[in-house]
């Protein structure tokens, strides 16, 4: 019996190697453009306790926001979360490495944590922590591209 965590990678390492255009939220493969990078801006949708539930994609040019537990990056490209309330910490630990220029990252006092994907990052899906105070958790994901 597969537990569905292990459905999910299983079928994000298939779409990984397939390549063709796509929106940064979707499982299908994003092309990346090295002269055309750009930032994403995440949020954190939480309960009554402060705990992060979802991770939002917001688009600046609308009022809409998309589920963001998994995004695609490209090399080069910044990711910026936004927390409010309480501090919320990012920790790549689940084994899968880290795409960004740090391992874990605190938010500041205006609740942003920010990262930048190296231009040599590495292809391939990383799963990362969100902790809420070092306590509730929520393990969203990265893909990077080449």
């Amino acid at each position: 019996m597969f537990h569905a965590r292990s459905i999910l990678v299983i079928c994000i390492s298939a779409v990984v190697l397939t390549a063709c255009a796509a929106d940064s939220t979707t499982r299908v493969p994003i092309k990346c453009d090295p002269e055309n990078l750009k930032p994403h801006k995440l949020k954190f949708k939480t309960d009554n306790k402060d705990c992060v539930i979802k991770v939002k994609l917001v688009h600046p040019d609308a009022d809409n926001e998309n589920d963001a537990s998994i995004i695609q990056v490209c090399r080069g490209e910044t990711v910026t979360w936004k927390a409010t309330n309480k501090k919320k910490t990012i920790a790549f630990d689940k084994g899968t490495g880290t795409p960004l220029d740090w391992t874990r990252k605190d938010s500041d006092s205006a609740g942003i944590i920010m990262g930048t994907v190296p231009k040599d990052a590495p292809v391939g899906y990383y799963e990362y922590s969100v902790y809420t105070d070092g306590a509730c958790q929520l393990d969203p994901m990265i893909i990077v591209r080449g």
